[in-house]
């Protein structure tokens, strides 16, 4: 083989390599967004080292085919000792991670409201567990943008306010969980829209007035805890039509009246 050939094919072979390292690793936007949130959440080195490919390396992050960030996993994660003297939640570069699905951070300190964009950023979150996480603040009311979440798990966390009614937009909702936190009010007549919800936990809140009948109407609903409240008034025989519950639990409240004999259903 001439020179001429030999210098063409190692052309060729370097040409064919680095175009396919570059379709196998993460696009540079979607690293970036992950570099900058290292940062802001002060993620240790040997959890996510810097120089090594996100995708195949990095501790809890998981990418689909095409190598876009799909899972973020940071849940009991150690921040950095200087991370540790001032965390909050700073999550800013989420946004720019269109195709995130999942992002499990409990049990690692998020101090500070939900930010109002996390909704409409966030089109393909299905899962967002923010357990233990010392959340602050209420829940946005652009939540309703998450129209696939089907796992909203905000509990032990010290949320304020009102539950909001936007909720109920959320069809694909399986599992709520927004115990242990200082809500206040009643529970929204939307939640009537939860027909694939199968587990609902209010539990440990300051939520008053009476459970609305509505409640009835989340047939697969399996498990229902709304302990630790102020409810009062009586149960309502709505509930004897939740013929798959597993487990209910309204105590610790102010109910008041006889057991409905549509319990027994």
């Amino acid at each position: 083989m001439s020179p001429t050939a030999v210098a063409l094919s190692l052309a060729l072979l370097f040409i064919h390599s680095t175009f396919w390292t570059f379709c196998d690793s993460i696009s540079v936007t979607e690293r970036e967004a992950l570099l900058s949130l290292r940062s802001s959440l002060a993620i240790r080195a040997r959890d996510w080292p810097r120089k090594a490919d996100p995708c195949t390396i990095w501790v809890g992050i998981q990418c689909d085919r095409n190598k876009r960030v799909v899972t973020i996993n940071i849940s009991n994660f150690k921040r950095t000792r200087l991370g540790r003297s001032n965390p909050q939640f700073a999550v800013a570069p989420l946004a720019n991670l269109t195709r995130l699905a999942t992002f499990n951070a409990s049990g690692f300190a998020l101090p500070g409201p939900i930010p109002d964009w996390l909704g409409p950023a966030l089109p393909s979150l299905t899962v967002l567990d923010l357990r233990s996480c010392s959340v602050s603040g209420v829940i946005p009311s652009t939540f309703r943008n998450l129209s696939n979440l089907n796992s909203l798990l905000l509990s032990r966390n010290n949320l304020t306010g009102i539950i909001p009614s936007t909720l109920g937009a959320l069809s694909s909702l399986s599992l709520l969980d927004l115990g242990h936190n200082s809500f206040t009010g009643s529970i929204p007549s939307s939640f009537a829209n939860f027909g694939n919800l199968s587990s609902l936990d209010l539990s440990f809140n300051f939520l008053s007035g009476s459970i609305p009948g509505e409640i009835g109407m989340l047939g697969s609903l399996k498990l229902l805890n709304l302990s630790g409240n102020s409810f009062s008034s009586g149960i309502p025989a709505a509930i004897g039509n939740l013929s798959g519950l597993i487990e209910l639990d309204l105590g610790f409240n102010a109910l008041s009246g006889s057991l409905p004999a549509e319990l027994g259903d």
